[in-house]
């Protein structure tokens, strides 16, 4: 580039400002303006120049080259330089050179260009220097010469000549060609740069900023910028708004970032939405946010694009529209931005602004967890542990937890451990699993506090040991572990102990967590003895009282499922409609996807199953799809519902659909209280010897 620049100001350098040097005279060409050239004087110049007067000679090839008073003509321009070129002029040897090199009034001749430039070189033309340098190192008229570029450069420099300088300082700051030495490096910048233009400025700041000289930096920096250069501009954008390197200053950030944005650039525009977004130095405008994303966006920014996506998935700044999310969030996939890839997946597992596809939601978390994005990893994991989206694959779920487990990940490592414990995917190693699961305990994991006790309590892992259990039992009802105290809680409810069940249950409570509340207003419930219609004695034939003694019966017979919606899981956590200021990543969390996923079993896509199953009289459907309407949960609440098909399931002869029908009917649950049909049922089961039946038999007798 810098050598074309040159051959444009050979081309256009006035007939008055060129010299022709020599080794022993320097003459100065006379002034031939447009006005005052005549024909006259024309015709004494060609007089002169034929007479073999080298300056005339010299000053008619500058009158044809530039058309002063004449027609250009740069055949008759080469043939006079030749004619002076011959007599070791170096002026003319240079513009020879030029005019072989670039094909101008002869034929491009790369070898005599060479030869041309080193006569002239030799003679001392900084410009020929820097020209053979460029020369050898491109490998043009022979071999690529590094070294004898060079050493060109270093003479062209040492004449003052500036391109050649900073070609120079590039050199020894990069170790190109010769060894790298920081002082050069920056004497030679230095000197270009006060010779020279922006770029130069610009190249100078950059080499400072490497050797984190960055208050001198921040000087030729802001002098390139107000010069105009977009580069600068956009950089001191970028180092005031990360306020890594200079103290954080999103004023000057926004200022400098405006500048390079309203000139074109991608990255400036893109960082001057991100501080209107959510700067906390700067007044949030999302309508200039969005402004700047948009047009960041058109350019192919894929970042640019990503955010815009979370604008419009959320409303924020400008009009809902998913539809438009979805399509940035493709443009943003297509070009491998691994954050656009993961939304693209949990978009297609929604289904909402795009056709729901586990296919392709699968294809995009592959690409992302491929390239390293840990969130996509364990995801991905899931979905091939559970078979949601892909087939049920636990080989390739071990692959991905391992993945995500490089990067830290303790959930990872957690369903790691959980598959070595049960030899699911991969070899079975207990004493592994065991040693990993203390590992998260000690990181503080209530999951595996939790997998530590159970293991502990039931021996599953070589052993009961009581005290060890009851240690990390104490762990996982630490207060911040309120979700753990929920599921203690609910685990000694099912088992009767309802005080215990409600001390942790008061414990969740207290952090307002809506199952825990959900449960204690059960047992509170169950604790207000119904109202009795007496039964007659000859009502029922009394069964032998059992030897357990029970005061107050637990409404659930088994124990509630917890189930997830995994469409309306994302639907809450893919959000947007967040702090502007603050937009997190719209990803959920592993520990979420896990909590989701884990419990999944039971989801929208099941409950179908459920339906036609319960309509073929699969007692056991019958009593799931009983228990999901009595609470609620993936399909309607509805009490009724659930009483006719407990009715079904227990006609249908299946024990706990007996007993709880047994517990509908003294609840009066979707039909009214009849302790006589409660009677009935209970004594069904506890004829077949159902340990279940006999406490309700035995409720029925202690308070009627």
């Amino acid at each position: 580039m810098l050598k074309f620049i040159y051959l444009l100001l050979f081309l256009a350098t006035p007939a008055a400002a060129l010299q022709i040097l020599q080794p022993i005279e320097t003459q100065v060409t006379p002034h031939y303006g447009e006005k005052n050239f005549s024909k006259k004087s024309l015709i004494k110049l060609k007089k002169s120049a034929k007479s073999g007067d080298a300056n005339a000679q010299f000053n008619l090839a500058n009158v044809y080259r530039s058309g002063i008073g004449v027609a250009k003509n740069h055949k008759l321009a080469f043939f006079w330089y030749s004619q002076v070129a011959k007599k070791g002029y170096a002026s003319a040897q240079l513009n020879v050179a030029n005019s072989y090199y670039y094909g101008i009034g002869t034929s491009k001749n790369l070898a005599q260009a060479l030869l041309w430039y080193e006569k002239a070189a030799e003679q001392d033309s900084a410009v020929a220097q820097y020209n053979l340098a460029v020369m050898a190192g491109l490998g043009e008229g022979g071999k690529t010469d590094h070294a004898k570029a060079f050493a060109w450069y270093q003479r062209s420099a040492d004449l003052g000549h500036a391109p050649s300088q900073l070609n120079l300082a590039k050199a020894y700051a990069t170790g190109n060609s010769t060894s790298i030495n920081v002082d050069l490096a920056r004497h030679w910048y230095r000197s270009a740069a006060e010779q020279l233009g922006v770029e130069a400025w610009l190249d100078f700041a950059q080499f400072l900023h490497q050797q984190n000289e960055n208050i001198e930096a921040l000087k030729w920096y802001e002098k390139a910028a107000n010069a105009g250069s977009v580069a600068a501009q956009a950089k001191l954008a970028e180092l005031y708004f990360a306020g890594s390197e200079v103290e954080k200053n999103d004023i000057q950030a926004l200022h400098w970032g405006l500048m390079a944005a309203k000139q074109g650039d991608s990255q400036a525009q893109f960082l001057a939405a991100s501080i209107y977004q959510r700067s906390a130095q700067v007044a949030t405008n999302l309508p200039s946010a969005s402004y700047w994303y948009q047009l960041s966006a058109q350019q192919g920014n894929a970042q640019a694009q990503y955010n815009l996506a979370q604008l419009y998935a959320g409303g924020i700044g400008v009009t809902l529209d998913v539809k438009r999310a979805v399509e940035l969030y493709k443009q943003a996939a297509e070009q491998d931005f691994t954050l656009a890839q993961y939304a693209l997946a949990i978009e297609y597992l929604r289904g909402d602004g795009i056709k729901k596809s586990d296919e392709k939601a699968s294809k995009w978390l592959l690409k992302s967890a491929a390239a390293g994005h840990l969130q996509s990893q364990y995801l991905l994991g899931f979905i091939f542990e559970t078979g949601k989206g892909l087939e049920k694959n636990t080989e390739q779920a071990v692959f991905w937890y391992k993945k995500a487990e490089k990067q830290n990940d303790l959930q990872a490592r957690y369903r790691l451990a959980l598959l070595l414990l049960a030899g699911d995917g991969t070899a079975k190693n207990s004493k592994k699993a065991v040693e990993m699961l203390q590992n998260l305990s000690e990181q503080n994991l209530p999951l595996a506090h939790f997998e530590l006790y159970k293991i502990y309590t039931d021996g599953a892992a070589g052993g009961k040991n009581v005290e060890l259990a009851k240690s990390y039992l104490s762990k996982a009802s630490a207060p911040q572990f309120f979700q753990a105290q929920y599921w203690l809680g609910e685990r000694f409810y099912q088992n009767g102990e309802n005080e215990k069940a409600q001390y942790w249950l008061d414990l969740a409570a207290k952090q307002k967590y809506k199952l825990a509340l959900d449960l204690l207003e059960e047992i509170k419930f169950q604790a207000q003895p119904p109202e009795v219609t007496k039964i007659t004695k000859t009502s029922a034939k009394p069964v032998a009282k059992p030897v357990v003694m029970v005061k107050k019966l637990p409404v659930v017979m088994a124990k509630k499922p917890q189930i997830a919606n995994f469409t309306k899981f994302v639907d809450g956590l893919f959000s947007a409609k967040s702090s502007a200021k603050n937009a997190p990543n719209p990803a959920p969390t592993q520990a979420q996807i896990a909590k989701s996923l884990s419990s999944n079993a039971d989801s929208t896509a099941q409950v179908a199953k459920l339906i036609d199953s319960s309509k073929q009289n699969n007692p056991l459907a019958q009593y799931d799809l009983s228990l999901l309407h009595s609470a609620g949960e993936v399909i309607r609440k509805d009490e009724q519902a659930a009483f006719r098909l407990m009715s079904k399931s227990a006609n249908l002869g299946l024990t706990k659909s007996q007993n709880a029908l047994a517990i509908m009917y003294i609840n009066g649950s979707g039909a009214p209280v009849n302790y006589k049909k409660a009677f009935y049922w209970a004594s069904i089961t506890a004829n077949k010897g159902d340990e279940r039946g006999k406490k309700i038999l035995l409720y029925l007798f202690n308070n009627l």
